[in-house]
Order: C-alpha cells, then structure tokens, then sequence
C-alpha cells in the first residue's frame, strides 16, 4: 500500500508539472499570435499610409496633365468641376477611386498665372470604417513655349554671312527702344537649341552667337573657322569657337501639334477695302476667318485668327500690316512662301504669331523684309534667306522642326516672351505635405 501512495503523488506531479507547462506555452502561443496581429496590423497601416501618399500624387499628376492640356481657360472639361471655395476662391475639383482608396483634387486659381494644386488621398484603416488621409499642396509655375532665339526638333544649319543671334527684351526700355530691337542695348540670351542628340546636328558656321547652343544628350555642334558662341566680353575679345560652360547636351523638350483653333463660325474669304489711300485685299478686325489662298494686301485693325488653308505665297508689293497694338494669329494648313513687303508689325513680337498646323512643312522667309513675331511650327522647316532692310530681321523666335539659315539673317529673341508669351506647360515649383 505505501509503494501505491508514492505512486499516486509522483502521478500528481506530473500532471501538476504538465498543466503548468501547458499553460506557459498556452500563453507563449498567444503573445506570439497577439504581436504576429499587432505587427500585421502595423505593416497593413505602414501600406496604407504609403498608398494614400500615392494616391495624393497622382492626384497631383492629373491635375498638372489637365492644366497642360486644357489651359487655365477650359479647366471644366474631363469630368472637372467648379467649386468656388470661401478660402481659396476659383477651384475646379475632381474625384477618382484608386488602390482601393482614391483621391480628392483641386486646382486652385487665387493666382491665376501660377495655379496652385490641393490633393487628399484616402486608404481605408485596417478592419475598421474609417480612412487615413495625407494632403499634398503644389504650387506651379508655367514655362513659355519661347525660351530661346531658334528652337528645332532636328537640324539648325547656320550657312551664310554675317550671321547672328543675340537678344532684347521689349518691355524694358533699357534693352530696347520703344519696345523694339536696338543694337546699342543688345544682349547676350541669343540661345539656339536642338533637341536630337545626333552629332553635327547643330551647324554654327561662321555666325556670331551671342547666346548658348545646346542639344539633346549625345548631340554636338560643328563650326567654321570664325564661328563664336559665347556672352558679350567673349565676342569683344575677338574669340572664335565656343565659350567654356556656354555648349549643353541636355536639351529634353517635346513640340507637340496645335489644334485647329475654331472650325465654325468665321468668316471665309474676308473682304477688301479703302484704308485713308490705301486700298487692302482684305482687312482683318476683331474675330475669326479663314481663306483658301492669301496673297495681296492685308491690314489687321483688331484682334484676329486667320486660317490659310490652301495656299500662302506674298511676292512683291504683298503685305501683312498690322495696327499698333492689334494682333494675328496666322494658321497655315499649308507651306507659306513669304517675300515681298512680308509681314509688319509695329508692336512687340507677341501680337503676331505664325502657328503651323498639321499639313505645314515648309516656311519660308526671304527678301529684305523684316519680321516681328513669333513662328511655331513642329512639322516644318523654316527657311531664313536673304535679309531684311536694317538691323531688324527677325526679331521674337521661332519652335519649328528644322531651320536653315542663309544670307545675312539676323535673330533677335525677345526676352519678354517667357512672361507674356503662350505657355508651353505648368511645372512644380513647391511640395508640401499638409499635416
């Protein structure tokens, strides 16, 4: 009987021993379940947080596409809508769903030249109702669609005499006279530009360039023996070749086709008539037109967009005149031969502007006329021969595919164009989370 009793209390001893180490591992078990839960709830947060992040900046990527294709002037177009708020006035809002969150973006116009963009992304919280959110503020700024003398998709060839590119600016009366080009206070942003990168694709010959050249990565630019590129003390000094630090292969620029501007409701064909003593083949005021063939005489006394359709060639006492202060845009669906008296324009470079449309590939300057203004045309190649009567030439700039430049031709770019000219796109200029 007593050995059974021993064995009875060692038996309980065991099952004591054996209840206690269940618990311990009962209780070990749960703690590492409970922080595997916490740590998955944690990581599950972190990922939540991260993607409401990117839901805001995608946001922040539509509302910077819709500004660039739209403008600020069609911003309710693509599902867009206007919602004018007590803090920040003009706002155009839009939702969209998105990493099973979404986000809430607004373009806010209290500066209307440098729009601001507001954008809340949502996630939703693991196993629970409600959302995380992060807020995201962008200011931008535009850049213009004129930030150098001559900018080309492809080849700029500089073959002729006396060539040159320097620059002023005709909103300043120190660096112009009476808003107009004055070799007395010339400056040196005379820029020419190539966005290939290809060897050779940028032909300087002997011309002076009061500016910097550049191209696209990998590209490079040939000279002759008196070709000079470099700022004002270099050309004094009488340098040839390129100014150290003034040749850049980091040119990244896309030229992208203008849309027909209107297609109803102008006027085809606009009628002629007598000016003082002057008779004109068509005057131009404030509105819309189009026409097949533009030769003969023209005067603009308003603020006007013409479309050529079929043919452009002015050849002897042809002429484009412009009133101070009025403005063309000129359209051409087709080349363009200009000559003759050519296009005058009294005013600054902004009120005239050459705009090539799909089916232009060819512009073409020539004669001894001069030209203010402006010329876009991403298919076509731009032809500079000849000269104009003075110093004037071609004073403002020019985005085309290809220029050829022949004769003495002289470029004059227009400073004033980065503010006051068409904007090209909206870029960041400050980001800040909001907390």
């Amino acid at each position: 009987m007593k050995t059974l009793r021993k064995q009875n209390g060692a038996a309980g001893n065991v099952l004591v021993t054996a209840l206690v180490m269940t618990g311990i591992l009962g209780i070990t078990l749960f703690s590492y379940l409970s922080l595997i839960q916490t740590q998955q709830k944690v990581n599950y947060r972190v990922r939540a947080w991260k993607l409401a992040l990117a839901n805001a900046e995608a946001g922040v990527e539509e509302a910077l596409a819709h500004l660039n294709h739209s403008g600020t002037n069609n911003l309710t177009l693509d599902q867009w809508s206007q919602f004018d708020t007590e803090e920040y006035g003009m706002t155009f809002t839009n939702r969209r769903v998105m990493n099973s969150g979404r986000y809430d973006v607004s373009i806010v116009m209290t500066n209307y030249l440098k729009p601001a963009i507001k954008s809340v992304g949502y996630m939703p919280v693991p196993l629970s109702t409600n959302y995380l959110e992060r807020t995201v503020f962008v200011t931008t700024e535009p850049v213009g669609l004129f930030t150098k003398a001559l900018l080309a998709e492809y080849l700029i060839d500089m073959n002729g005499n006396n060539l040159r590119t320097d620059s002023y600016d005709s909103s300043d009366p120190n660096y112009s006279t009476g808003g107009r080009y004055d070799p007395a206070k010339a400056k040196d942003n005379g820029d020419i530009a190539s966005t290939a990168g290809i060897v050779g694709i940028i032909n300087v010959g002997n011309a002076d360039i009061y500016g910097r050249v550049a191209t696209g990565p990998g590209g490079s630019v040939t000279l002759g023996p008196n070709g000079s590129v470099g700022d004002e003390d270099w050309h004094n000094d009488g340098n040839n070749g390129i100014k150290p630090g003034w040749f850049s292969d980091d040119v990244q620029i896309s030229l992208d086709n203008m849309d027909e501007p209107f297609t109803s409701g102008y006027i085809f064909n606009p009628s002629g008539g007598r000016v003082g003593r002057v008779r004109y083949d068509h005057i131009l005021d404030s509105g819309n037109y189009k026409i097949s063939n533009l030769s003969g005489s023209v005067l603009v006394r308003g603020d006007a967009n013409l479309i050529v359709s079929d043919r452009l060639h002015m050849s002897g006492h042809d002429i484009i005149e412009l009133e101070p202060n009025a403005s063309l845009n000129l359209y051409l669906e087709t080349d363009a031969k200009i000559s003759g008296q050519g296009i005058m324009n009294p005013s600054s470079p902004q009120y005239m502007q050459v705009i090539g449309l799909p089916g232009c590939e060819s512009i073409e300057m020539s004669g001894n006329s001069s030209f203010s203004g402006v010329v876009y045309a991403p298919d076509a190649v731009l032809e500079l021969k000849g000269g104009g009567r003075g110093v004037d030439d071609f004073q403002g700039a020019a985005v085309v595919h290809s220029i050829e430049m022949r004769g003495h031709y002289n470029v004059h770019f227009d400073e004033n164009l980065k503010k006051v000219g068409p904007i090209r796109a909206y870029v960041v200029s400050s980001w800040a989370e909001l907390h």
